[in-house]
């Protein structure tokens, strides 16, 4: 589910940022083309593939997300979200700045078991994620 993004478009020299009511339209398809669009770096010298899969790329960050959510035992998760950063003036793969935010988790509570769920839906976007680029 995308709640909310934000894209810089190099055609209008702004940002585009998606509504609520847009992100509550999104079915499985539009949810795959808007990532898609939002790793679809601005820039014509570096890719989705420099912003996901790269060694500093969003997919490792959520592998060590992931990870850290396996090995703790003391919260779970609820409606908490992923903010995904990058810097869309980046010239450089050095200069992409891309971070994985854990936010929105005010319905934390205490665990007595693995968060399965959360990491479920890590697996799903890191397998959605390879899927588009």
């Amino acid at each position: 589910k995308i709640c909310g993004m934000q894209v810089f478009s190099n055609e209008s020299d702004a940002y585009w940022r998606a509504t609520k009511e847009w992100c509550k339209t999104l079915d499985v398809a539009s949810v795959k083309e808007s990532l898609a669009q939002f790793f679809g770096h601005p820039s014509g010298s570096l890719t989705a593939e420099n912003v996901c899969l790269g060694p500093s790329g969003i997919v490792p960050k959520i592998e060590r997300l992931a990870r850290w959510c396996e090995k703790q035992r003391l919260y779970q998760f609820y409606s908490a979200s992923l903010l995904i950063l990058y810097e869309g003036n980046a010239k450089t793969v050095g200069d992409l700045r891309i971070d994985l935010k854990l936010i929105d988790f005010a319905h934390a509570h205490k665990a007595r078991a693995r968060d399965d769920n959360f990491i479920s839906g890590l697996v799903s976007l890191k397998k959605t994620i390879t899927q588009i680029v």
